[in-house]
């Protein structure tokens, strides 16, 4: 993949890695995703261009497929991945006014991809993604064949306030609309006060990639013997090792811990509840980076449940957790963070309750 980030200006700009010190305007031209995606978190730069993996063979028509805002999520978003994901032996390129750059990401693996530029567009067939596309590029296309894509439900949306008095119909220059499915189709037939016609092209699925995605869970107070910091040292590393995980963190932080939590998009901050235990059997991973502890009930909750403990290597963990059998031991500086085991090998073992010890009945009595 080949990368293109223009420099904002947002703040100054020194690359490290060059020794350059680089002006609002500037382009930088790099081939490691890694590099790009620290650069963007630093927010210097703006992702304008992705060129696709030059290993995958191109054939056929250039199509482009021009969209106004690509957004973090949405169903349009996940059309255009299935798109380019399904037909990356295509030569198609999408074009956006504006994108986000985790999506576009995304995108760059299959396809071409990049910001418009105000540059005339040249193609074979040109699709438009959303129903106002044509207004920002007419009069600087020029495509043999031109199709407008209609992802919405028209006669239901325009049930809605914001909608009910829209009106639409496509451009002269479009020679087909295309209905995502049939309940799009028989909207427009309905929904504005000209019928329009349209042909069904569905949308793609495209078959998924065996993934090593992972969820990682901590139920917590995080006073200082915890371990949060770890927790965002931790979390960095699968980052960095450029992994794909959500870690959830139920907790009671403080203010410098909730900004560095925040700091990494793969981590989400939910509000201590006693609900949150819910969570324990539905992760691959219970995470506890205490330095010290005398039990640890979220440990022990997990281990019951067949869950996977990733803690530190402390006397109370080393009790319960036998490194690959129903978890991994980890030690304060973390040098023994083994990423590609835990990623690729989840730990799998039957859950066990507890018995419940003799003496409590002594207690219970006033016999001890």
């Amino acid at each position: 993949m080949r990368f293109e980030l223009k420099v904002n200006g947002k703040i100054e700009f020194f690359d490290k890695f060059t020794g350059k010190k680089y002006a609002k305007g500037e382009i930088l031209e790099l081939d490691d995703e890694q590099r790009v995606r620290d650069i963007l978190r630093l927010g210097v730069a703006d992702l304008v261009r992705i060129n696709a993996p030059k290993e995958i063979k191109k054939s056929g028509n250039e199509i482009v497929v021009y969209q106004n805002l690509l957004f973090c999520i949405g169903g349009i978003e996940e059309a255009d991945y299935n798109l380019a994901k399904q037909f990356s032996d295509r030569k198609i390129t999408f074009i956006f006014r504006t994108a986000d750059n985790e999506q576009m990401l995304r995108l760059g693996k299959y396809c071409d991809c990049r910001i418009d530029n105000g540059e005339k567009i040249k193609c074979d067939v040109l699709i438009l993604a959303n129903y106002d596309s044509i207004g920002f590029i007419k009069g600087r296309f020029e495509a043999r064949k031109v199709y407008q894509q209609v992802h919405a439900d028209w006669a239901n949306m325009r049930k809605l306030s914001i909608w009910r008095n829209f009106e639409w119909k496509p451009d002269k220059c479009v020679d087909k609309v295309l209905s995502v499915s049939d309940t799009v189709k028989k909207a427009l037939e309905t929904a504005f006060d000209e019928p329009i016609e349209s042909e069904i092209v569905p949308n793609i699925l495209a078959e998924a990639d065996k993934s090593d995605f992972r969820v990682f869970l901590t139920l917590s107070r995080f006073t200082s013997e915890k371990g949060g910091d770890l927790i965002v040292k931790m979390a960095e590393k699968f980052r960095e090792a450029g992994k794909d995980f959500l870690w959830f963190i139920c907790g009671t932080p403080d203010s410098k811990l909730m900004g560095d939590f925040r700091k990494n998009k793969n981590i989400i901050f939910l509000e201590a509840s006693v609900k949150n235990q819910g969570l324990i059997s539905k992760v691959d991973y219970l995470v506890q980076l205490s330095r010290n502890e005398s039990y640890c009930y979220s440990v022990h909750r997990a281990l019951e449940q067949g869950t996977s403990v990733i803690a530190t290597d402390i006397p109370e963990m080393r009790k319960v957790i036998k490194t690959g059998k129903n978890g991994y031991l980890v030690d304060f500086d973390l040098n023994n963070l083994d990423i590609e085991k835990i990623f690729n090998c989840v730990p799998k073992f039957e859950g066990k309750s507890e018995k419940v010890e003799p003496i409590w009945e002594k207690v219970l009595r006033g016999e001890l």
